[in-house]
């Protein structure tokens, strides 16, 4: 979302002795987020109001996102924004990819933040060890994704990942970017992780984790900021830990998500074409998908066409319906829906609409109705002056027949009519001529079966000259 700017990282600091620079290696882009830990990794999307930024987190819980403290709560003088964030909608595992119908740009849906907590030494001296803080959700998006085991071990390597929207990836359509180096950890302190890597604005708050037998992903801390080629993380300590934990336990406790439906389109809706004649159908493909943690109930679509005047008149026309039994958790179902234009409907240019209804309580119900805005739908009248039931080349079509008649002032002549061999006419609106065929005639010649008909001849006499004429039946 271009309204979105990246996070400010936490502001330059003097990396301490041991902080060494180095040369990290690449991210590299991670795409397939039906993975883990991909799936755990969450785009964030962050507002107070006024301003707009985005993070990344972590998934720590069954509806819990661990992420960076100044994502949440700003210090204007440090990340240019000051106070608590207002609005927080996270998507776990999102591959930020404008796909095809069938291939989500998020595939485990969204969620919204109800309560935000933070390291209360954020709010009074904020640097890179305070820099956490956990975001409550209003459903289960850990309980979908999973999480990774906790550690307070962060050894001399890790993994570390983001959403980064800036430097070379600035660009809107960013997937998962990843780092590791062996050796990239410089120096652990007591609450805070130095290591060599590649982390740029929006990866704030985004998870560092050490690899382990089994293989087991630790995560081991989140990223605040870097300077001087040195990154630094909020180091996940034991202290820390068992906050998360109590948190967490509190949450489950108080604040349990209300399970609901989340039904709402599946990528774009098309409809075609652009041109039709009233009477016609408008063909629609149409995919949905519920994201919620319910089954969905009956389902319910309408299909509206609403009125670009002038000079089309004013007006909202419902043009189809269309019941389906329902969807479970995570199911989509694509298909394509034609329905035919009213004839009564004034020719004119207009928008194509569309409305969902559940039966299950939704999460989220603003998502539920659009307008294909990009796309002008034009109705047209017939016009078949010879009432054969083609239309003519301005018209396109009629409501009998789609092909267009080559002479709307003769009804003998359309699209499928039979062709009369000779008559000089394109009975049939083909392109092409029938020519004539001989008949036999019993008792002449080949000669006179050849000049059976009167047409007109050309005919080389001696000395290079034609002689124009007509034949005639020979008697």
């Amino acid at each position: 979302d271009p309204r979105y700017e990246p996070d400010s990282l936490y502001p330059p600091f003097d990396p301490p002795p041991g902080a060494v620079a180095k040369s990290p290696s690449a991210l590299v882009a991670e795409p397939n987020t039906s993975a883990f830990p991909w799936r755990t990794i969450v785009q964030l999307r962050i507002s107070n109001g006024t301003d707009r930024w985005s993070c990344t987190g972590e998934t720590v819980g069954p509806f819990q996102i661990l992420t960076a403290a100044h994502c949440l709560y700003g210090h204007q003088w440090l990340v240019g924004y000051s106070g608590w964030a207002t609005e927080v909608i996270a998507y776990p595992g999102q591959t930020d990819v404008l796909a095809p119908t069938g291939v989500p740009e998020f595939p485990y849906g969204e969620a919204r933040g109800i309560l935000f907590r933070i390291d209360a030494r954020w709010q009074v001296v904020p640097n890179p060890g305070s820099d956490w803080g956990m975001i409550t959700l209003d459903r289960r998006a850990g309980d979908r994704v999973g999480w990774m085991a906790r550690s307070s071990t962060v050894g001399s390597s890790i993994h570390y990942a983001g959403y980064p929207k800036e430097g070379p990836y600035s660009s809107l359509n960013q997937v998962i970017q990843h780092g590791y180096d062996a050796g990239n950890v410089t120096l652990a302190l007591a609450d805070t992780t130095y290591f060599s890597g590649n982390v740029y604005g929006g990866m704030s708050g985004g998870p560092s984790w050490r690899v382990a037998a089994g293989p087991i992903d630790f995560l081991v801390g989140n990223h605040s900021g870097k300077a001087l080629g040195v990154a630094a993380d909020s180091k996940l300590t034991n202290a820390k830990r068992q906050d998360l934990n109590d948190w967490i336990a509190s949450d489950t406790t108080y604040i349990p998500p209300v399970d609901r439906a989340e039904v709402f389109p599946d990528g774009p809706i098309n409809a075609y074409p652009s041109t039709i004649v009233r009477g016609h159908d408008l063909d629609v493909d149409v995919a949905l998908v519920n994201m919620g943690y319910v089954h969905s109930g009956a389902i319910t679509v309408r299909f509206y066409l609403r009125g670009q005047f002038p000079p089309t008149p004013a007006g909202t026309y419902l043009i189809g319906t269309r019941t389906l039994a329902g969807l479970g958790p995570m199911q989509r179902y694509q298909w394509t829906e034609s329905m035919p234009i009213s004839p009564t409907l004034p020719s004119g240019h207009y928008d194509f609409g569309w409305e969902i209804d559940a039966t299950a309580s939704e999460y989220d119900t603003t998502n539920n109705d659009g307008w294909l805005l990009a796309r002008t739908i034009s109705l047209e009248s017939c016009v078949d002056a010879d009432q054969d039931g083609y239309g003519t080349i301005s018209s396109n079509t009629c409501p009998i027949h789609y092909q267009v008649d080559c002479d709307d002032a003769n009804p003998a002549v359309h699209p499928g009519a039979p062709e009369i061999p000779g008559n000089g006419i394109d009975d049939n609106c083909n392109g092409t001529q029938q020519c004539g065929v001989v008949p036999a005639i019993p008792g002449a010649s080949e000669l006179g079966r050849a000049m059976a008909f009167a047409a007109p001849l050309l005919v080389l006499v001696p000395g290079g000259m034609f002689m124009r004429g007509r034949m005639r039946r020979m008697r």
